[in-house]
């Protein structure tokens, strides 16, 4: 059974544009449909980022990558803005044309990653009646704050036949009908494990890992190092603007004056030096703004990861991951300030039977079951 799936994905360093956060996710799905087809094709939409010329082609072509084809189209660059939106023109015509000619007029599955961006791709499978599964990780007019967008992307994810969310929550926000649907949290992968330690202090490591958004709350996390005792360190690892990591260096700078816990800022880490580093720590910090909208329907990635390192974890309480399938397994805070993460931190039992790994491949077997059952239904 053929299986296009749809969206915005780069599996190398071609300067197209992508968020790792979505290739992850894309690998993960693309991992569990060839757990029952042979035959995937993925149509990366991505465009070269690159500004340094007056115009400059990059041609199309296909890759492959774990038995899979991935499908580049051609992407025009240039430093003015006017040729860049005439070049995206053009690569919509040679997309529309390829999704004409081998995805609408047979039996093939389509799956698609929802993008703004992709509203074009939608209108065309609605003219030719071409069912299709949408895959929606959030409602991006929430994330950017745009509510006169948001009702034009609610009727565009109506029109999908079957859907994959991240959180029953959403679920019930944009499938009105009760089509088919799966519920995936994220990632159910469990990491290589690295049997060295970085620590051996015998303290007790938390680990705020992620981006410096405001909205994220690595700062408050950082914070929660004032009302902790000194058998407690906190970690603070990942990126943002060159602005935002001023800003909590400085912010960690002023509470290692004031707390008997440890707080550091330890850098931006990947690969295997982020997962032994992770899996060197004991608690995962989950501290993302409530207020957000986006947080009412979205599941944060983070949680996932820490679980998938062995990791215990304390978040902030909300609805999408208290209703999930792992939220009896968290450790809630419930405002949204340093003392009260402080507290749930140290509520945590770390000498309890938990085992996020056994969690997670269980979790993993699970969605894979449901996906092709919803896949190769008729319905």
């Amino acid at each position: 059974m053929k299986v296009f799936y749809f969206g915005y994905y780069s599996d190398v360093d071609n300067n197209r544009k992508t968020a790792p956060a979505a290739d992850t996710k894309m690998d993960y799905i693309i991992e569990s449909l060839k757990c029952f087809s042979n035959d995937v094709e993925l149509l990366s939409f991505c465009y070269v980022d690159d500004k340094s010329n007056i115009l400059k082609k990059y041609k199309g072509y296909v890759n492959e990558k774990n038995g899979i084809k991935i499908r580049y189209f051609s992407s025009y660059s240039s430093k003015y803005r006017v040729i860049r939106v005439i070049g995206r023109l053009f690569t919509w015509l040679e997309q529309k044309k390829y999704i004409k000619e081998h995805c609408v007029f047979n039996d093939s599955n389509i799956i698609i990653y929802h993008s703004l961006s992709l509203f074009r791709v939608y209108k065309l499978l609605n003219k030719y009646k071409k069912k299709y599964t949408l895959e929606v990780e959030e409602i991006y007019s929430d994330v950017i704050n745009k509510e006169k967008l948001r009702k034009k992307e609610i009727n565009y994810l109506n029109k999908g036949n079957k859907y994959i969310f991240p959180t029953k929550l959403l679920n019930d926000e944009i499938n009105f009908n009760n089509k088919p649907h799966v519920i995936v949290h994220g990632t159910y992968k469990v990491e290589k494990e690295f049997k060295e330690k970085s620590f051996v202090d015998n303290k007790i490591h938390c680990v705020y890992a992620g981006t410096f958004d405001p909205r994220k709350g690595g700062a408050t996390a950082a914070a929660a190092a004032e009302y902790l005792p000194s058998n407690y360190h906190i970690h603070i690892i990942g990126f943002g603007s060159p602005q935002n990591v001023k800003m909590m260096e400085k912010e960690i700078e002023r509470i290692k004056k004031i707390s008997k816990a440890e707080v550091s800022y330890d850098g931006l880490l990947i690969g295997d030096d982020y997962l032994k580093f992770i899996q060197s720590c004991d608690i995962g910090l989950s501290t993302q703004n409530p207020d957000a909208v986006f947080n009412a329907t979205s599941f944060p990635s983070k949680i996932l990861s820490y679980m998938a390192n062995g990791l215990r974890v304390v978040g902030i309480r909300i609805p999408a991951v208290e209703s999930s399938k792992i939220g009896k397994y968290l450790y809630y805070y419930d405002k949204q300030n340093p003392k009260e993460i402080a507290n749930a931190i140290m509520n945590v039992d770390m000498n309890d039977n938990y085992d996020s790994k056994k969690i997670i491949e269980k979790l993993d077997i699970d969605f894979k079951k449901d996906l092709k059952k919803m896949i190769l239904s008729k319905k």
